[in-house]
């Protein structure tokens, strides 16, 4: 799992990751619409999301739990096609801060995929 507060982590997470350059720019949109609601002014580099409301890509089968133990906290989860493939985008929300979940089809067992997407 790699929290994404900044521009800086998102191309930390290009490095590490070869991930596609659709699913890359969703994370980037997600990013500027929370710069352009609380940025303050503050240069774009600068911006940080804080801990507590931020951004996760999900890597692997480990991170499963992640999603599962926040079931009730669900507030949304969106099933959305980039390029040649899927991707998940689960809002949870818990004591009135929302962290976003990201990834890739094909990172989860394929029934909680399925799950999911109904």
């Amino acid at each position: 799992m790699q929290m994404i507060q900044s521009l800086a982590d998102l191309e930390m997470l290009k490095i590490l990751y070869k991930l596609p350059t659709e699913y890359t720019k969703v994370i980037e949109q997600h990013l500027m619409d929370r710069y352009e609601g609380e940025g303050n002014g503050k240069d774009v580099f600068g911006f940080r999301l804080p801990n507590e409301a931020c951004i996760y890509h999900l890597t692997k089968e480990d991170d499963e739990h992640v999603i599962l133990q926040h079931i009730n906290n669900f507030q949304y989860v969106k099933v959305k096609q980039v390029g040649t493939k899927r991707y998940f985008e689960v809002k949870v929300e818990h004591d009135q801060k929302a962290n976003l979940y990201l990834f890739l089809e094909d990172t989860f067992n394929p029934w909680t995929e399925l799950w999911l997407s109904n």
